[in-house]
């Protein structure tokens, strides 16, 4: 009898695994057919546009612009209003649909302060402008590809910009799996130099715009693969950042910054920072880093500080070069700084610190022990 007893409660158990099982597998059905239709009716409601009318029109016109396959060229920059999506379609590739500045401008493009091919809205800002899976090719005409605030740009190649490919000078800036190259050739840029990507504060001591770039590809810029200038509260994480120019792969004057999980290749035989003459040296002299920490002043609050640098794998003539101005002021030198994890391939020197050892705001070195000068 307990024989049958236990037989019949291991049938029941099976008939309610089974019941179990069927049910988790209609509702991962369900559920992917729900993502599919939701998907479908995105796509569906993206208006398409292969040159119907002038790309302006149509994304003032239409909440979503789907650009078709193509190379469409533009004689003036592209304003896109907060809440606009400009998106390729997703059947092409992204290099199949390209955005690209005419030879011949009707005008110029670096009027107004709209400097890129792409630019969104000046403040005041209710939202932001999604821009997804594109080239945009400012054809060394437009000052750069896009920027410069409360952009989504995902999925983008930027090249072609005269001094940058993507600008940051606003807050609610996210770039994520894009490639960006071949930007900055044009040596009248102020400063004549560029970058692969430029972030600068707008009329402000220090600009706490919390940038964020993940999983890009920043490779064949003239100048630094990125160069910040106070900008504050960032993050740079899982980038690969390779075959640039000028004095850093990664040059860092700001604050708050998580730079996590970076792959940093910079060529070792370049001088060091050329912009700022107190942060142009090193203990080895003046050559170029794989990260550079920069600070020159303390005046408005500005400082290179609190700034976490995890987990990178750097490759250049310096890994980490942290330097400051303290010949003029003992505080306009980076502090308090975090550095652990990281990873020296190719480096004469792995890690250099301008801040005095020991120090009451000195740096926290783990896996690399500093050369302090």
């Amino acid at each position: 009898m307990n024989r049958n007893i236990n037989r019949g409660l291991s049938s029941v158990a099976i008939r309610l695994a089974v019941a179990l099982l069927i049910s988790l597998v209609v509702a991962t059905a369900s559920e992917l057919l729900w993502q599919t239709k939701a998907q479908a009716q995105a796509t569906a409601a993206c208006t398409p546009w292969a040159g119907e009318t002038s790309l302006q029109s149509a994304v003032d016109a239409n909440m979503c612009t789907e650009v078709q396959p193509g190379t469409w060229m533009l004689s003036k920059y592209l304003l896109i209003a907060d809440g606009r999506i400009l998106q390729g379609n997703p059947n092409y590739p992204r290099e199949s649909i390209v955005i690209k500045a005419k030879t011949t401008v009707e005008f110029p493009f670096n009027t107004n302060g709209n400097e890129g091919l792409i630019n969104g809205f000046q403040p005041p800002h209710i939202g932001v402008a999604t821009i997804r899976h594109l080239t945009l090719d400012g054809n060394n005409l437009s000052t750069g590809a896009i920027g410069a605030g409360y952009m989504v740009i995902e999925d983008i190649i930027a090249q072609g910009g005269r001094c940058w490919g993507i600008a940051v000078v606003g807050p609610q800036m996210s770039v994520s799996k894009s490639l960006i190259q071949f930007n900055g050739a044009d040596p009248t840029c102020p400063g004549a130099h560029g970058a692969g990507v430029y972030m600068s504060t707008n009329g402000t001591d220090y600009g706490d715009y919390g940038p964020d770039f993940r999983d890009n590809e920043i490779r064949y810029n003239t100048g630094p693969g990125v160069d910040i200038f106070n900008v504050w509260n960032g993050k740079f994480i899982g980038n690969n950042v390779h075959d640039n120019t000028g004095w850093a792969g990664f040059s860092l004057l700001g604050a708050y910054w998580t730079v996590d999980k970076n792959t940093i290749s910079h060529p070792s035989t370049l001088a060091g920072q050329v912009l700022q003459a107190f942060c142009n040296g090193g203990p080895k002299g003046s050559h170029s880093s794989a990260i550079i920490l920069c600070q020159g002043t303390v005046a408005g609050g500005v400082k290179t500080a609190n700034n976490l640098i995890i987990n990178n794998t750097l490759s250049s003539y310096y890994g980490i070069l942290s330097i400051g101005n303290d010949e003029a002021n003992a505080l306009a030198v980076p502090t308090k700084n975090s550095y652990s994890g990281n990873i020296f391939q190719t480096t004469t020197l792995q890690c250099a610190d301008d801040y005095r050892r020991n120090g009451p705001n000195a740096s926290t070195w783990l896996g690399c022990k500093p050369v302090y000068f």
